[in-house]
């Protein structure tokens, strides 16, 4: 907003003003005050966040191997997208180096109606599945039975938020 003397109030600022003797105080508000950091190369950022990608999966799978053989599966739910496809990589390449003996599944879902083309995510899910030779599980519900679903998803995760739900 624009004070007396038509300039901008700094969004970060504090402005105490004294209604009795119209007096006015600006501070720095504390959450704007910017530690000094050295700035990292892309590369760096790169490699940090290549780091911590590969050690959250390694640790959500690594306790697995503690299982009897026949139990260690892991299910990954799976789009096709970027996300779910690095996950399931990296998930497989620590399986593979740490000899885990995982069997790894991914599963998707996809609408199917009869009178549409196949799903986009179902037709990438079954493109990264095949290059990389895993076992996909692919579920296709028609629109009446998820229109049937929403209910009891919407218990099951106590949201109704449809961003929530749709996932």
């Amino acid at each position: 907003e624009l004070n007396q003397q038509g300039d901008l109030l700094d969004p970060k600022k504090i402005l105490i003003f004294n209604r009795d003797n119209f007096e006015k105080e600006i501070f720095d508000k504390l959450f704007f005050q910017e530690t000094k950091q050295k700035q990292k190369s892309k590369s760096v950022i790169i490699k940090n966040l290549k780091e911590l990608l590969i050690k959250s999966v390694e640790k959500r799978i690594i306790e697995l191997k503690q299982l009897p053989q026949e139990k260690r599966k892991l299910a990954i739910l799976f789009s096709g997208g970027i996300d779910s496809s690095t996950i399931a990589v990296l998930a497989d390449r620590i399986n593979q180096e740490e000899k885990l003996g995982l069997q790894i599944i991914l599963y998707t879902a996809a609408f199917s109606d009869g009178n549409t083309r196949i799903a986009p995510d179902l037709e990438a899910a079954e493109e990264i599945a095949k290059y990389y030779h895993f076992q996909l599980s692919v579920t296709t519900v028609s629109l009446e039975e998820t229109e049937k679903a929403i209910p009891e998803i919407i218990n099951i995760i106590e949201a109704n938020d449809p961003i929530k739900v749709g996932v």
